[in-house]
């Protein structure tokens, strides 16, 4: 935990992270490492050390030695160097080396009996995190935390320079071209990247290793039928939903195809459709058959896209004819825009609540005022949350963000109740 002002770190340490925790209250003693104090609460539990502007804990003696050890001897921590910097000022970090991972996943592989189903996917999945992991052992990926009146933040962050097996199985990622033509109305969204090296290590690596393990013949057709659509998935796959318009909210499912002529076949032998209209030279089918909800598609030259919403669908292939994109990325918050890249990406307003999950729970007569009130509970505080993993220059960046909303003022009764006791 790195902390601008070490007093306040000293004052506040006991309190927040040990009143709260359930350990003893007070430390049973001091242990010494490269002629530094560890305050020790409990060897198994908690104890910890300050060096610089850091306070180091953790619920392992031996590790905190090591480190303390390393400190004193003055070892570079790259953490909150020029090289490696901070995510934020006021932080809690937590180090994660994948080098000594590997090296105690060895141990356990070789522990396996030899010639097992077991042994056999753990030295598949081995040889894949070797050539992922296996950069340089005393690297570490950092996990950070980072909680203000504006939002909490949890930021994962790698070193690609350190680890290029990373990306050698990752691929690049790149900007949304399915997401972002949604509407601009969108509520909630999921986008997912499939670069061409995961999808090979896809096909080579996972679904051998899972069928492996389940060794049945219902798991096998399941791999192969996955294996099929893996062949058939283009670059991305996107969904959205948008408020409540007339009975029901717009719904978009949109696939990147590597194929479409084999998606056409497949769609004409498998799901019966009327045609609704051609669109700029796109045909626009509804699926046939007693459905609660339309089901509409059409099949560009690089994508499938699904909607209840014809006119949505429209605005979607013309966008994608033209290289025009909505705002939607470059409105909401979290971390997306449209220039950015990305290999995932998810999306939720607080609206959503209140304009899709209460109008449609209405509709199905399944709505409760205690559903409404518990739902309440979160959206009074949380505005949206969103997710992203992506890049920032060579660092592989993961982030989990929950915007929080202003706190509310203080009521009138409240607030004569303070300036009278200030008086």
């Amino acid at each position: 935990m790195q902390s601008a002002d070490l007093d306040r770190a000293r004052e506040t340490f006991h309190e927040t992270a040990v009143n709260s925790s359930g350990i003893p209250d007070e430390p049973v003693g001091t242990v010494q490492a490269g002629g530094v104090d560890i305050v020790v609460y409990d060897p198994d539990e908690m104890a910890y050390f300050i060096s610089g502007d850091f306070v180091v804990f953790g619920n392992d003696l031996a590790l905190l030695k090591a480190s303390a050890e390393r400190a004193a001897a003055g070892t570079p921590l790259r953490y909150g160097s020029e090289a490696f910097p901070a995510l934020a000022e006021d932080e809690l970090v937590a180090l994660m080396y994948p080098g000594r991972y590997l090296e105690a996943m060895e141990g356990l592989v070789s522990a396996l009996p030899a010639d097992t189903p077991e042994a056999k996917v753990f030295e598949a999945q081995m040889t894949s995190l070797e050539s992922v992991l296996g950069g340089e052992s005393d690297e570490p990926v950092a996990a950070s935390l980072v909680w203000d009146e504006e939002r909490l933040l949890l930021c994962t962050r790698m070193d690609t320079e350190r680890f290029p097996g990373m990306l050698d199985f990752s691929g690049k990622p790149s900007p949304f071209r399915l997401l972002s033509v949604l509407p601009e109305d969108t509520l909630a969204f999921l986008g997912l990247r499939f670069t061409d090296e995961f999808k090979k290590q896809a096909v080579d690596v996972l679904l051998p290793a899972a069928n492996l393990a389940a060794q049945d013949d219902a798991t096998s057709l399941v791999m192969t039928q996955l294996n099929q659509v893996i062949e058939l998935l283009g670059d991305e796959l996107a969904a959205g939903i948008t408020r409540l318009e007339y009975d029901f909210p717009s719904i978009y499912i949109m696939m990147g195809l590597k194929d479409v002529e084999q998606a056409r076949v497949m769609l004409q032998l498998f799901v019966p459709s009327t045609e609704v209209e051609t669109y700029n030279n796109v045909k626009i089918l509804a699926a046939s058959g007693n459905m609660p909800v339309p089901v509409n598609y059409a099949l560009t030259s690089q994508a499938l896209l699904v909607s209840n919403d014809v006119d949505g669908l429209k605005a979607a292939i013309e966008r994608l004819q033209t290289g025009e994109k909505s705002d939607l990325l470059d409105n909401v918050g979290g971390d997306f825009s449209n220039g950015k890249a990305y290999y995932s990406g998810f999306y939720v307003d607080d609206a959503i609540f209140s304009d899709v999950v209460l109008p449609v729970a209405d509709l199905m007569g399944a709505s409760t005022p205690s559903m409404e009130r518990e739902g309440r509970r979160y959206t009074d505080v949380i505005d949206e949350i969103s997710m992203s993993k992506g890049m920032q220059g060579k660092w592989m960046d993961g982030r989990i963000t929950i915007r929080l909303k202003p706190a509310p003022a203080p009521t009138g009764a409240t607030a004569s109740a303070g300036a009278g006791a200030d008086s």
